[in-house]
């Protein structure tokens, strides 16, 4: 099971794996695949596979990280 919203465009050859959470107002381009758990909050316009999800942990713990997560990989260059 997988949560689509009405206005999202998803497009050909596309594949949507369990548990996926497509918000609305945004596309999906065509030879696209979303493994399960992920949620797409914007549009995907390049083809590829996409993920997305951390497992669970506290609410403090997970927000700290979230705010860190985009910065891995300027640091990883360091």
């Amino acid at each position: 099971m997988f949560g689509i919203a009405g206005s999202a465009v998803i497009g050909k050859n596309c594949a949507i794996g369990g548990g996926a959470g497509i918000q609305g107002h945004i596309q999906i381009c065509d030879n696209t695949h979303v493994t399960g758990m992920s949620k797409i909050s914007s549009s995907i316009t390049k083809p590829g596979v996409y993920s997305s999800g951390t497992p669970f942990m506290e609410n403090k713990i997970w927000l700290k990280n979230a705010a860190l997560f985009k910065k891995l990989e300027k640091l990883l260059k360091k």
